[in-house]
């Protein structure tokens, strides 16, 4: 399995089925899966031999045109 792979398939198995949590519980589970997702991402650059900052700045300038185009 690929760095990352667990981490998606994390979150999308905290996704519940039948009995769902509710509020602060599937909130907290969808937080920490998310923070899994970027260590997983980042371990997966970091392998690669890329500059873990560098990437983050990248991510975040990405992010922000997208935020900034949507409005």
């Amino acid at each position: 399995m690929d760095q990352g792979e667990g981490s998606l398939r994390s979150l999308r198995d905290s996704q519940p089925s039948g009995a769902a949590l509710h509020g602060r519980r599937r909130e907290t589970a969808l937080k920490e899966s998310a923070i899994e997702l970027i260590a997983d991402l980042l371990h997966w650059t970091s392998a690669r031999g890329l500059d873990l900052d560098d990437v983050l700045d990248q991510a975040q300038m990405h992010y922000e045109a997208e935020t900034e185009a949507a409005s």
